[in-house]
């Protein structure tokens, strides 16, 4: 690990770096997953679809980014490459032959569900820890994973 300005103890840190990693990882997987349904969407709700799954990406991209950069504050190396995202990952592989946009929103739900429990035991890691700026940071991702879900499941849901 890097030198860190952060007053976050080293004991601390050892903890929470490998799981903010990993969470780097999973973002990251999640935003290629949205990447292939952005790209891949067929079907007469195509617009809107291809629009919430960019808005899915962004997301991920920039929750990757925010995550990664709490770890490198914190001293951590971050190599999170390609390869090790698909090692890594604690994601399901994201299906190739899905074309229908239903069928696209309900792969991403279940992942963007999955990435948001991940998330949580690693701010409750974070807490037990003391290291209430990861603990912040994780709940903003954790809403916003929630929002982005709540999302994509209203393209599912009849209304009543």
């Amino acid at each position: 690990m890097f030198e860190s300005t952060s007053t976050l103890d080293d004991r601390a840190k050892a903890l929470v770096c490998p799981e903010l990693i990993a969470r780097t990882v999973d973002a990251s997987d999640l935003y290629a997953a949205a990447k292939v349904a952005h790209w891949c969407v067929r079907g007469p709700a195509f617009g809107p679809l291809h629009a919430l799954f960019r808005e899915v990406a962004s997301m991920a991209s920039e929750q990757a980014d925010a995550i990664a950069e709490r770890a490198a504050a914190l001293g951590a190396i971050v190599g999170v490459t390609t390869q090790t995202i698909s090692a890594r990952t604690r994601l399901e592989p994201y299906p190739t032959d899905v074309i229908a946009g239903l069928d696209h929103v309900r792969q991403l739900a279940l992942r963007v569900r999955a990435y948001g429990a991940l998330v949580r035991e690693t701010a409750k890691r974070a807490d037990e820890v003391g290291d209430l700026v990861t603990v912040n940071l994780l709940t903003d991702v954790m809403g916003d994973a929630d929002k982005i879900g709540w999302k994509l499941l209203a393209h599912l849901q009849a209304p009543s």
